[in-house]
């Protein structure tokens, strides 16, 4: 128990109204301290044994009280730092499995899925996880999900003028014409990247990558283990710009080159249309996340780019005007 000033202020004006209380009564000092001290002294004694009479003392006092509750705090706190400490090592594995396993991550994807098929990745192996992750997927991923991601794509500025591509197809999605989402989607994420960035003139290969690069690896102000970025960008990198040759087999069924190139012409699948509906929310998200000072490093970069190509294309007129000679 802790007293305040007020209390004590209100003590000494019960000391002092008890005081002129017994004041006309005794005749001598003596005998007015002895009446004093009987009637307010029981009182001192009990309230001396209550109040801590050192800090040490109030000290002690309160570590007997608090103790206890740090302890459990203690334990609570280091049972969450485990749990992340689990959840962190898990995504870490699941952003590497994902991405074997063909599929983009997902920010979207229930935690505890997520750790199940990381955990059963690692323990059992790729080939395990393979046998049941398409049906997962078109599981997880239903209709209704879908539906409610492309609603949120309404509300997104920098692809009002795409709107009506995305949405037919979501719709063609449901409807089961798969061989119309995949290249109809595929023809668009460059053109979504190029319009975040703000970026004129011409694009090649090599500026999509530098675009790519910012953003979704030089677009935070830290590197998040917890962040599907990095797993995205080898997705997009090794999956969607997979290169492909007439004739031979095709590395990727999300193959951007092979299937609007006329290569592949066995994308029509549920599978390969969720895959593309799946990147292009991310790399949507990405983009309308971008920061102003992201795209202008960016831009100052692919200005870099072009002059140095730029010069290049100079020097080999020239050589060639040199051995024309």
């Amino acid at each position: 128990m802790f007293f305040n000033k007020d209390f004590f202020n209100q003590l000494n004006q019960t000391q002092r109204m008890l005081q002129n209380m017994i004041r006309p009564f005794p005749q001598s000092i003596i005998e007015q301290q002895k009446m004093f001290s009987k009637v307010i002294n029981p009182p001192y004694t009990y309230i001396r044994k209550i109040i801590p009479q050192s800090i040490i003392e109030q000290q002690k006092l309160f570590s007997k009280i608090i103790n206890p509750y740090i302890t459990e705090i203690a334990k609570s706190l280091k049972k969450i730092a485990d749990g992340i400490k689990e959840t962190e090592e898990d995504i870490k594995t699941f952003k590497v499995a994902i991405v074997e396993l063909g599929y983009p991550p997902h920010e979207s994807i229930d935690i505890r899925k997520l750790r199940y098929i990381a955990r059963d990745y690692r323990d059992n192996g790729k080939e395990h996880v393979e046998k049941y992750i398409d049906e997962f997927m078109l599981s997880f991923y239903d209709s209704q999900m879908l539906n409610n991601i492309s609603l949120e794509w309404e509300d997104i500025e920098h692809i009002k003028k795409r709107l009506p591509l995305l949405r037919n197809s979501i719709m063609a999605y449901n409807q089961g014409m798969y061989d119309l989402v995949v290249p109809s989607l595929l023809s668009q994420f460059e053109g979504i990247i190029v319009d975040g960035f703000r970026i004129k003139g011409y694009v090649n290969g090599a500026i999509i990558s530098i675009l790519l690069d910012y953003l979704l690896l030089k677009n935070r102000d830290y590197n998040s283990s917890l962040s599907f970025d990095d797993a995205i960008h080898k997705y997009y990198s090794e999956k969607i710009l997979a290169s492909f040759e007439h004739g031979a087999s095709i590395k990727s069924d999300v193959s951007r080159n092979a299937i609007l190139h006329g290569a592949d012409t066995n994308f029509g699948k549920q599978t390969v249309a969720l895959k593309v509906i799946l990147l292009m929310d991310y790399i949507i998200r990405s983009v309308d996340n971008l920061k102003e000072e992201t795209i202008i490093l960016a831009q100052k970069e692919i200005e870099k780019y072009r002059k140095s190509e730029r010069r290049k294309s100079r020097n080999k007129r020239k050589l060639a005007k040199q051995n024309a000679r």
